[in-house]
């Protein structure tokens, strides 16, 4: 993104732009996702969160006086949500703007394909709710209660049971197609990964990273499989309501565990499909 973007933060919001393009482009071929169609709150649940992101992310691409940007990531292991930061950034620099324009037209699209009759499930206007980043609201608590009372796991499950058929079945993986839906499914986890992120740190003091840590973190800030870069982290540096549901937080911390593990193993079969793809 020019001399006014440092490479590594260049990097990062190439990949968060990806996976923005990703999901939009999965969810333009529904065009509107109805309230009665299967899995219809769970896909709601996962543009919402979309929305909310693509929303933060222009929050802390706009210029704050200060030339610097903080970008919320978590280590698998530390166990600890922080923030890098990047400074003498150029708000002004011409690709950073396109960023923003390109992230702004991919909200513009998804807020079409929610039904308003599901929106309100969520207690949460499109319109009015979502376009608060900076407010404490209670938009995001009542998203995260309502992805406990969805079949948002079962979707997953499914995403992955496919996939293990195919392979099962001697199927050819190494296709476009099959790339499509192990995306999603590893954005998917990505949310898992957030929400449990989110339960476990909620209301809850965090602890700050050592001299080591920090050191550590520097060298692994591009690695997808040891750190969540989730611009959405920036919500639990806000003061929230505890969660009102004290099942939410039964068995959390090894449901963690669990996901960072699908989280890897789904990368490791990215890499090699779309390195097959690409030598081919």
């Amino acid at each position: 993104m020019g001399t006014g973007c440092p490479i590594t933060l260049t990097q990062i919001l190439n990949r968060t732009l990806q996976r923005f393009t990703d999901i939009h482009e999965f969810y333009r071929s529904k065009y509107e996702i109805k309230k009665e169609d299967k899995n219809s709150k769970e896909h709601s649940l996962i543009i919402l969160l979309t929305l909310r992101e693509i929303e933060i992310t222009e929050e802390m691409l706009r210029d704050n006086g200060k030339n610097e940007v903080l970008i919320p990531q978590y280590h698998f292991g530390f166990k600890k949500v922080y923030s890098f930061k990047f400074k003498n950034i150029d708000f002004k620099n011409k690709e950073l703007e396109n960023y923003k324009k390109e992230i702004k037209n991919i909200h513009s699209d998804l807020q079409k394909y929610l039904d308003d009759d599901l929106i309100n499930i969520f207690g949460v206007s499109v319109i009015d709710d979502v376009h608060s980043p900076n407010e404490n609201n209670g938009f995001l608590l009542k998203i995260i209660e309502e992805s406990f009372c969805s079949d948002l796991h079962q979707l997953y499950i499914d995403y992955i049971n496919e996939f293990i058929k195919m392979k099962i079945d001697r199927k050819n993986i190494y296709k476009k197609e099959v790339l499509k839906y192990l995306k999603m499914a590893k954005y998917i986890t990505q949310i898992i990964l957030f929400i449990k992120i989110y339960v476990k740190f909620n209301g809850e003091e965090k602890e700050k990273l050592t001299e080591e840590e920090k050191n550590k973190c520097n060298r692994d800030i591009g690695k997808d499989r040891t750190i969540l870069t989730y611009f959405i982290l920036s919500e639990l540096k806000k003061k929230q309501n505890l969660l009102k549901n004290d099942k939410i937080r039964q068995d959390n911390d090894e449901a963690l565990e669990e996901m960072v593990r699908m989280n890897n193993s789904i990368i490791n079969y990215i890499n090699k499909i779309e390195n097959k793809i690409n030598n081919n």
